[in-house]
């Protein structure tokens, strides 16, 4: 029988900077593919969830980069904090 270093029920998990666990199936979507994933959420009249399946991503990771978007052009919901950094840094 092989043996391993390390605890096997953390490999290929990764600690987020919130306290969280999460697991990285793939690298990081190029910042032109989310951004025109959330265009396309914009103008296509279809659901997020819906684009999330014709894009192969995750309904959820679609749905944040909509947020994210939304907040950093200043439409975000209360408590998105991008939508008021640049008031915290004057």
């Amino acid at each position: 029988m092989t043996r391993f270093r390390g605890q096997p029920y953390t490999w290929g998990v990764e600690k987020s900077g919130k306290g969280g666990v999460h697991t990285r199936s793939h690298p990081p979507y190029p910042a032109e593919f989310r951004s025109q994933a959330v265009e396309l959420v914009r103008t296509s009249g279809k659901s997020i969830l819906e684009v999330a399946r014709e894009l192969g991503v995750s309904g959820e990771g679609l749905r944040r980069w909509v947020r994210q978007a939304e907040a950093d052009a200043g439409r975000g919901r209360p408590g998105d904090l991008t939508a008021y950094s640049g008031e915290i840094d004057q």
